[in-house]
């Protein structure tokens, strides 16, 4: 979800729920400790990193990972809700970073002549879309096809009840109705893109996207908190680490877990996943070392919609000379950079366990990625 449709919502749900009870606002403590997989000149970054930026935060926390190669090191600065320091090796919501996750499992697909990234969406779901809009539309965002988080009427459906399980063709046909096709295939961010590709990912298969996840992805990598969150599963582990929102009252979250059915079921493969410092670093590395694509897919995925630096699923940084990918993801409670310079095999994680973010706040991994190319 991106930091308007976010917003959006989660203004909404405030507004909705009880008064707050909880998250307080001034200076938040700050405790800092870290796991160490690492040489000292990262794990002094990684620490740095994560105690500035805590610094800035009035409440929650922030995890940094820095990675070069095979080694990694990992810090968390800030406090839990209950007043305990952050751990470093805490899971989180990833929110749009789920999206490089489904254009792999998609470029995978294509790669056994599972799906064509140039064919009809309407070859695979039988919904009213013009025969012009691809499949690698969706993934670069070029569909054309509106966002439905930003619908005044979707949202308010949306929180009226918050336990109802959406259903992402409901939703995708919601959208619809409110998309304009125009023929130009101009870059436009939409949630509903990723539920489409969801759905392909499940017709061609037969399998759920959090199964193919897990057998194509988490299993082969070894990921040990990844995975994609399904509405009313208890079961699944591990939990993410408490957060504060701004929007979203305590009282109704008083585990600082802020998992309604109906905002997890509708992010689905658009935004629900969980995953931590560490796995994301392993993720991203093998996106581009070979593990997970080949160089075709892999060149696909890196060519850029015109005009833009999205390619499919993954966003290159213009600011820095050296090749930089990666992508942002903001939901209710949590805000997550990833960003990974594949030339030189170095990268920057961070996950903030707060969605009240200094206005600055988009540029901080590029920060710690620019110290990062120093050492």
């Amino acid at each position: 979800m991106n930091r308007i449709s976010r917003m959006i919502l989660a203004s909404l749900l405030a507004a909705t729920l009880a008064a707050c009870t909880g998250a307080t606002s001034g200076e938040a403590p700050v405790a800092t400790t870290h796991q160490t997989l690492s040489d000292p000149a990262l794990q002094q970054l990684a620490t740095k990193s994560a105690a500035g930026l805590a610094a800035s935060l009035p409440a929650g926390g922030v995890v940094v990972a820095v990675f070069h190669g095979d080694s990694l090191a990992i810090a968390s600065a800030g406090m839990q809700p209950d007043g305990t320091p952050l751990p470093a090796n805490g899971a989180w919501r990833i929110a749009s970073v789920t999206k490089p996750f489904m254009a792999t499992l998609t470029l995978r697909a294509a790669a056994e002549g599972l799906v064509r990234l140039d064919a009809p969406v309407a070859d695979y779901v039988d919904m009213d879309i013009p025969e012009d809009i691809t499949i690698a539309d969706l993934l670069r965002h070029t569909s054309g096809i509106f966002n439905y988080v930003e619908d005044p009427t979707i949202r308010n459906e949306l929180i009226a009840d918050l336990d109802r399980v959406w259903q992402p063709e409901t939703l995708v046909d919601l959208a619809l109705e409110q998309t304009q096709f125009n023929g130009t295939h101009e870059f436009s961010y939409s949630n509903t893109n990723y539920l489409l590709i969801g759905m392909i990912l499940e017709a061609v298969t037969g399998d759920s996207a959090a199964d193919l996840l897990q057998d194509a992805i988490v299993e082969p990598l070894g990921l040990d908190a990844t995975y994609l969150t399904m509405p009313n599963r208890s079961d699944q582990e591990p939990k993410p680490v408490p957060a504060f929102s701004q929007y979203v009252p305590n009282a109704m979250a008083p585990d600082g877990d802020f998992v309604f059915p109906a905002v997890v079921s509708s992010e689905w493969t658009a935004g629900a996943m969980v995953s931590d410092g560490d796995d994301l670093a392993t993720f991203v590395r093998a996106v581009f070392d070979g593990r997970l694509l080949d160089d075709a897919s892999l060149n696909a995925m890196t060519d850029l919609a015109p005009g833009t630096h999205y390619g499919l699923g993954l966003a290159r940084n213009p600011e820095v000379r050296t090749p930089v990918w990666g992508h942002t993801g903001e939901t209710i409670g949590y805000v997550t950079e990833l960003l990974y310079a594949p030339s030189v095999d170095r990268g920057v994680v961070i996950g903030f366990t707060t969605d009240d973010l200094p206005e600055d706040s988009e540029s901080d991994a590029l920060e710690v990625m620019r110290d990062l190319l120093k050492l």
